[in-house]
């Protein structure tokens, strides 16, 4: 049985979005809107992101509007933002630099 992640501190949170491009905290989610070039290729990023989403077994809500996509992550099982989140925020974010050039 997987021992459930630890609550992360505000202070924790803000030190985490420092390395979060673009990524902000609202109420007890991060969240970051992508834009991509066309409805198509923000699709295919959606799902590329199926199975780290999977994996972290962390469910984020998904918005997709045409070209952006909107990830806003929270952790169900503790009640607030913990570690794995973050974790997952930073896999999503290597996923979206495959598409979006800087």
């Amino acid at each position: 049985m997987k021992i459930p992640p630890k609550k992360l501190t505000i202070n924790q949170i803000h030190t985490e979005l420092e390395t979060l491009p673009m990524w902000g905290f609202s109420g007890d989610r991060l969240e970051k809107i992508f834009i991509f070039k066309d409805f198509i290729e923000a699709m295919v990023f959606v799902n590329e992101c199926v199975n780290p989403i999977q994996s972290a077994q962390s469910f984020p809500r998904v918005t997709i509007t045409y070209n952006r996509v909107h990830f806003s992550i929270f952790d169900n099982t503790v009640g607030a933002l913990s570690q794995d989140d973050i974790l997952l925020a930073r896999e999503i974010e290597q996923l979206a630099k495959r598409f979006i050039k800087a």
